[in-house]
């Protein structure tokens, strides 16, 4: 195996308990949260939330991808260049934003909305500040870190969120309890990288970072747009409630496929060393949408076989709407697995033109279907058309096979066997067993069994100080 590949892969082990811990305490205390505050109050959190994030994913301007995918390490000129462009791309963004709240509250989203909104805004040039550093730790691979910075920031949170809630503060709690993370994130990040920010202008550097930056930004900003279908035309036909059901089912699926999330930001800089070599790419990719695969399809097929059950007795009986929206967000996702890392290859390769097509075709599915079928059929509408969305990573394939064939041979198998049970949930017992026969099938096969306890050994061999971790399997 090459130091490379190696070292990737047992940085990627990091990163997946990072995610999946981390996931972990979101999750709970999710649970605690929801129980205690219901779904209007969580509604009216997740919605200003979800306008929040989508305003601080402008202000980014794809500068933490310039940062990362640079073949050579970034110059502390560099770094504070793009630093200094964060800070006055986020000042301006809440400084806008704040100031158009009394125009839109009412008539473009729910006013509900705003409160909260408006106290996420203030704090948005402080997130900025952590990029160049967490960039700096990434690129480093330094997984460990990352995981005790996100992992504090999140107990943290959760410590303060809960006992507000519990004395009443309701929606309030669920902010604070976000913004007290989200300031020790940033503070944790500059202190564990070494990184002072400084004040630094160069036009000539600005131009560049801003160059790369807004090809990379111009599909990501699409793909934070369909964030704001839920608050906006959920919440307009459905109201909080509404926001609320789509937001537990969003963050239930993002939570068991915390291992997507975890390859996604690996594949940012393994691929990036890898670009001018076209055939390491593709094996490299390969087994990505492998590994991906296995990591998110059996976790959200189980959870969708016990959501009828677990849902209510879990989150409360007045939640049960999640159930019937999980499967049909869960499989843009498991879709997404295999098509993912197109993305990533296109944008490492600077095709970021044929992202930009891709997800152009995306967000107006959503829209489209959400805006026809939500005020008929409330939020099942908005979960067909994420189920829709998964039809455009078609025209991903059909742009890489312009640099070179991918090959789906070692991921087929696995997308045949955990597709099926993602819709357990959708059928009693016992025909939901039936949904787990393709992935009996393949489980039956000696090869694929091999794979899946290599890959295990070896992730676990990674996460253990002195011992040598197994090879890996190659993926051509």
């Amino acid at each position: 195996m090459t130091g490379l590949r190696r070292q990737a892969l047992e940085g990627g082990a990091y990163v997946l308990v990072r995610q999946v811990a981390g996931s972990g305490l979101r999750f709970l205390g999710i649970l605690v949260l929801t129980r205690i505050i219901g779904p209007d109050d969580y509604g009216e959190y997740v919605g200003a939330l979800a306008m929040a994030v989508v305003l601080n994913g402008l202000s980014n301007l794809g500068i933490d991808a310039f940062l990362i995918r640079q073949e050579a390490e970034p110059a502390k000129e560099a770094e504070d260049q793009a630093g200094t462009l964060l800070l006055l791309a986020g000042t301006a963004t809440a400084a806008v934003a704040a100031a158009s709240l009394a125009l839109l509250s009412g008539r473009l989203f729910d006013a509900a909305f705003t409160p909260p909104l408006l106290v996420l805004l203030v704090f948005l040039p402080v997130q900025s500040l952590r990029v160049p550093a967490t960039a700096r730790l990434e690129r480093a691979f330094r997984y460990r870190s990352l995981t005790l910075i996100e992992l504090s920031a999140d107990v943290g949170g959760y410590l303060l969120a809960i006992p507000l809630a519990l004395a009443g503060a309701g929606t309030w709690a669920a902010v604070a309890g976000f913004l007290a993370g989200q300031v020790w994130f940033t503070v944790a990040s500059l202190r564990v990288a070494r990184f002072r920010p400084a004040w630094h202008w160069s036009r000539p550097l600005a131009a560049d970072v801003l160059r790369y930056g807004f090809g990379y930004a111009s599909s990501s900003w699409l793909l934070l747009l369909a964030g704001l279908v839920n608050p906006l035309v959920v919440g307009r036909y459905v109201g909080p409630s509404g926001v609320a059901y789509v937001a537990l089912a969003t963050r239930l699926v993002d939570t068991l496929a915390s291992v997507k999330r975890a390859t996604m930001r690996l594949a940012m800089v393994a691929l990036a060393k890898v670009q001018r070599d076209l055939d390491r790419l593709r094996r490299a990719q390969a087994e990505g949408m492998v590994l991906q695969l296995l990591g998110v399809g059996p976790v959200l097929g189980v959870f969708s076989a016990l959501a009828p059950w677990l849902v209510p007795a879990v989150f409360g009986p007045e939640w049960e709407p999640v159930v019937d929206l999980f499967p049909l967000i869960a499989l843009n996702v498991l879709v997404g697995t295999v098509f993912n890392l197109h993305n990533s290859a296109l944008h490492v390769l600077r095709h970021n033109v044929a992202v930009v097509r891709m997800r152009v075709a995306q967000l107006g599915v959503l829209v489209v279907a959400s805006v026809v079928l939500v005020p008929s059929i409330g939020i099942t509408g908005y979960g067909v058309g994420e189920a829709l969305r998964s039809v455009a990573f078609g025209l991903t394939h059909f742009e890489i096979r312009r640099i070179y064939r991918p090959d789906y041979r070692p991921a087929l198998p696995w997308l045949v066997a955990v597709v099926p049970p993602l819709f357990a949930a959708w059928c009693p017992l016992p025909w939901n067993l039936v949904l787990f026969l393709p992935a009996v099938v393949v489980l039956a096969v000696p090869g694929n069994r091999r794979t899946i306890r290599t890959y295990a050994s070896f992730a676990l061999g990674s996460l253990r100080p002195g011992r040598t971790a197994p090879a890996a399997p190659t993926a051509s």
